[in-house]
């Protein structure tokens, strides 16, 4: 019984002070745009015509996809972040606790690591 009311008890708090969702996220983000993930639980984002910024600070898996290429995601929250960008020239800072990794790169990407989780580049990062 203790264990479901801590988790309550997180939820109401994550509702209450940052405004966080619960539940699974998924979106189709415009070029110049940024979309922010702060829930509990997964984001899903695509780009399709690159110059995204991608911030994942949930408690959740982020899964970025960036098909135009060109595209910045800053990782810094709990779960996985991972992110597809085979449009090239793609950025990832990962600061959070969770893993990140980078895959689809050919050319032009970079990869940042300062978290505490692991960090991977497949392909294409400097």
């Amino acid at each position: 019984m203790k264990p479901a009311m801590g988790l309550l008890a997180v939820l109401f708090l994550c509702a209450a002070v940052s405004g966080c969702e619960v539940g699974a996220k998924v979106d189709i983000c415009e070029s110049g745009e940024t979309c922010i993930c702060d829930t509990i639980g997964a984001c899903v984002y695509s780009c399709p015509d690159g110059d995204c910024d991608f911030y994942c600070r949930g408690i959740g898996a982020c899964e970025l996809s960036c098909e135009g290429g060109g595209c910045y995601a800053s990782c810094e929250g709990e779960g996985s972040c991972d992110m597809s960008c085979t449009g090239n020239d793609c950025s990832m800072v990962c600061s959070g606790t969770g893993s990140c990794e980078l895959m689809s790169c050919t050319s032009g990407c970079q990869q940042t690591c300062n978290n505490t989780g692991t960090c991977i580049c497949n392909s294409g990062c400097q």
